[in-house]
């Protein structure tokens, strides 16, 4: 009798084998769009970058290219159009909000999960493996839970997978004259390039594209790296046709806020992020780990290549925790990859170890000598084994999920909260503006909560911009005809006041601390929460 019957020409063994990996592999999809998805809306609360997102994207949707009050280019707030113009697409056919901003996000997140499964299946062909990452990433609770907020850093992640598998199918194929490995580097120069239309964090990856062709073929660094830089290029050659003067203006105000840092202050705050990444967690330190132990050179390569240089880049200059971890999202699904290489190197050894310990605890069986009482001893040994592997194991990542569904039913708590609106007093006040104002008011605010109004706005760095005062994002020599309208604070129908202002803006935005002062003798019309809405009595029937 055959071991396993052959059934329309494939054998029963490895159809049950691919039947159970699809259905591992939905059931991972399924628990990490849940987790990314379910009652997006409103938690966790909103943050302000968000409704820069939505205010540009919805200016887009009509036709212009403004944030607020200013206008003709969103270069200046770093802001560039690829994912802007596909959240207004969105926008046109779903409707505008943060519910379509956070599910564009959360979207990309499990689209993440599908690629590393995918590539982590091509570039090793384990299919343990494969399900492993893929599981990894769907319950991590840092990329869960920045997959729940709107940033554009989301796009990212699943676009770097793309460069990820591109550089490897390169190295395995090469790139001699006589071989087809090429337009694998084009297309993983193409995928950066892409991505810097949505944020300039993707220009962090030329360099890792650059070792990578030199190291097979020196001359194909001639050509990928320009590559690179032609969808920005074209972009860039748009808007000098539309509006030369406001992009080159937001161009050079952006290379100028990106350099300049002495090499001993970036060396400092590149020291000051790499302990504080390694000491939040155990997820960052056990993947670098991980890209030591994969199975090939050059899975290992690619994974510290496209993991560690982006970090060195961009944390030279750039808190990269706390309110700006963010600037990891693109890189959090090659965490999971590195874990999950970390534990398949590592449960092989631990197992035998466990095997181990349990044979000199059950050596009395063996010694009876009789058969049965070895055959037992045997099973004991791997039942032993194997408990204490999933006891060690399983357990945290077990604990950690459930803690995640909790707060996907009831509400994420982060370390981000203080800066964070709620999402019931935003719309307590914005009815209550909406229900107050005419089309051609001024109302300052959070982006994080005028996105809603519909009338004239303008977030709390603008009125000081407006009169020549530099702020973290604006200069002070801003071109008045790139003001749509006039945003003096004094002018203003109503001056929105919430915790940002308090637990960022005062700390970072010069002059910000005397408009606080000044609105002290303003009238307080609405309430609710930390969200508080004032009206100047003098100009005004409050």
């Amino acid at each position: 009798m055959r071991a396993r019957e052959v059934v329309g020409g494939f054998q029963r063994g490895p159809r049950l084998l691919r039947a159970g990996e699809s259905a591992a592999i939905l059931i991972i999809l399924t628990l990490a769009a849940w987790l990314r998805l379910a009652g997006v809306t409103d938690n966790p609360g909103w943050f302000a970058d968000e409704g820069t997102h939505i205010l540009i994207a919805s200016n887009l949707a009509d036709g212009n290219i403004q944030y607020m009050a200013i206008g003709q280019s969103t270069l200046m707030f770093a802001k560039l159009p690829l994912f802007d113009g596909l959240l207004a697409a969105l926008f046109r056919i779903m409707g505008s909000g943060i519910g379509t901003l956070r599910g564009l996000t959360g979207s990309m997140g499990v689209l993440s999960v599908v690629l590393l499964y995918a590539i982590t299946r091509r570039t090793t062909g384990d299919r343990v493996f494969a399900l492993l990452a893929a599981a990894l990433l769907a319950v991590y609770p840092q990329a869960v839970l920045y997959s729940r907020f709107g940033f554009s850093y989301n796009l990212l992640a699943p676009l770097l997978m793309v460069v990820y598998w591109c550089m490897w199918e390169y190295l395995q194929v090469g790139s001699a004259p006589d071989s087809s490995g090429w337009p694998w580097l084009a297309a993983a120069s193409l995928a950066v390039g892409v991505g810097t239309l949505s944020d300039l964090w993707m220009f962090s990856l030329v360099l890792p594209i650059a070792i990578v062709a030199v190291s097979r073929h020196w001359r194909d660094i001639a050509w990928a790296i320009p590559l690179t830089c032609i969808p920005f290029a074209v972009y860039g050659l748009l808007m000098m046709v539309r509006s030369p003067e406001p992009f080159y203006f937001d161009l050079t105000y952006t290379l100028t806020r990106l350099a300049g840092t002495p090499v001993t202050a970036q060396l400092k705050t590149l020291a000051l992020n790499y302990s504080v990444l390694v000491s939040q967690g155990f997820w960052i330190p056990l993947a670098v780990i991980g890209f030591f132990l994969m199975p090939s050179s050059t899975l290992r390569n690619l994974g510290l290549l496209l993991f560690l240089l982006p970090i060195a880049t961009i944390g030279r200059t750039e808190a990269i925790y706390s309110l700006s971890a963010y600037y990891l999202i693109p890189l959090l699904p090659l965490v999971a990859f590195g874990v999950a290489g970390m534990l398949r190197a590592a449960i092989p050894f631990m197992l035998r170890s466990s095997r181990s310990a349990a044979t000199g605890l059950l050596r009395g069986f063996r010694r009876s000598g009789t058969p049965r009482a070895l055959r037992l001893s045997q099973v004991l040994d791997s039942v032993i084994a194997y408990v204490t592997l999933g006891t060690i194991l399983v357990t945290p990542v077990a604990v950690s999920t459930i803690q995640l569904m909790t707060q996907v039913r009831d509400s994420f708590r982060t370390e981000v909260d203080l800066f964070l609106l709620d999402p019931h007093d935003a719309r307590g006040a914005a009815d209550f503006v909406n229900a107050n104002t005419n089309l051609n008011d001024l109302v300052i605010g959070s982006p994080g909560l005028v996105w809603q109004l519909e009338t004239n706005t303008a977030d709390l760095q603008m009125p000081l911009a407006y009169q020549g005062v530099a702020g973290p994002h604006m200069p002070a020599d801003i071109p008045q005809d790139r003001f749509a309208y006039a945003v003096d604070y004094e002018a203003a129908r109503y001056v929105i006041v919430d915790n940002l202002w308090y637990s960022w803006g005062v700390h970072h935005v010069p002059g910000l601390g005397q408009v606080l002062d000044d609105l002290e003798s303003w009238s307080l019309v609405y309430e609710s929460g930390e969200v508080r809405v004032y009206c100047d009595p003098t100009r005004w029937d409050c």
